[in-house]
């Protein structure tokens, strides 16, 4: 049974990526975390602050508060970020994000969820986006198969609403449908470290063209019970940006978080 699960969780994660963005990423160790804690409600808050001062001027600012609320066979949480970087008085990053998230535990195996988010980013000209959709999660690995690594696999669709400022052609408001997909693999590997990956593809059906890729890795170290440090690996992939901005966009964060 455990190398059926397996094979399948490689076989959708190739032909996820051969032609595989989603929303921002939400699936990591610390949702699969908080899927087993007791009922009641989690926190975690992350914040970072740097200011460069002399040859270059510089400012930034990280932030991002996460809740959970888990009750029976239903967990709901909600997660908000913002980044901000001012350079000798120009703003080079200004983005954030709001996501909130429903998931229903129908069997170990098979859970139903659905979320919405609201999103903006000037460094890719993105005014705003809404996203609201939903979908089936898979965990190919039950608990009781391997406790340190667990492999999931989702599918569903959304309704996509985006505000783009394009350099040369201005405002575009487009409203679509988009399939969305994700493979997750997370790893304990011990009590002190762990990782979690996670591949998003999304791809507009009737425009089998414009797709976007987001890859997600981050490992942890916890320091205490409550305090980690993690360093995490963003890729992001738009196959029909709009003008002049590149198709990519590669980040690399390290921070502490709080948990309570």
């Amino acid at each position: 049974m455990i190398k059926i699960r397996f094979f399948l969780f490689i076989t959708l994660t190739l032909l996820l990526l051969k032609s595989t963005l989603a929303q921002v990423n939400v699936f990591t160790s610390e949702t699969i975390k908080q899927l087993n804690q007791d009922q009641g409600f989690y926190n975690n808050v992350r914040l970072s602050f740097s200011h460069h001062s002399g040859n270059t001027d510089m400012r930034t600012l990280r932030a991002q508060i996460r809740s959970d609320y888990i009750i029976h066979n239903y967990h709901a949480f909600g997660v908000g970020n913002l980044q901000f970087l001012r350079k000798d008085d120009q703003a080079f990053i200004n983005k954030g994000m709001f996501h909130l998230r429903g998931i229903r535990h129908i069997t170990n195996i098979f859970m139903l969820e659905s979320f919405v988010q609201k999103q903006f980013s000037e460094s890719i000209l993105l005014k705003d986006r809404n996203l609201a959709g939903g979908g089936l999660r898979i965990a190919l690995f039950s608990p009781g198969d391997n406790p340190k690594i667990r492999l999931y696999t989702g599918t569903g669709a959304m309704w996509e609403n985006e505000l783009i400022d394009d350099a040369e052609l201005g405002q575009i408001n487009s409203d679509i449908m988009r399939s969305t997909n994700y493979s997750t693999i997370i790893w304990q590997i011990d009590d002190w470290i762990s990782s979690a990956t996670t591949g998003y593809f999304q791809i507009n059906p009737s425009h089998r063209e414009d797709f976007r890729i987001l890859v997600e890795g981050d490992i942890g170290f916890r320091i205490t019970d409550q305090i980690q440090f993690t360093v995490r690996l963003n890729l992001r992939y738009d196959s029909q940006p709009p003008t002049r901005i590149a198709r990519h966009d590669l980040e690399i964060t390290n921070g502490l978080s709080l948990s309570f």
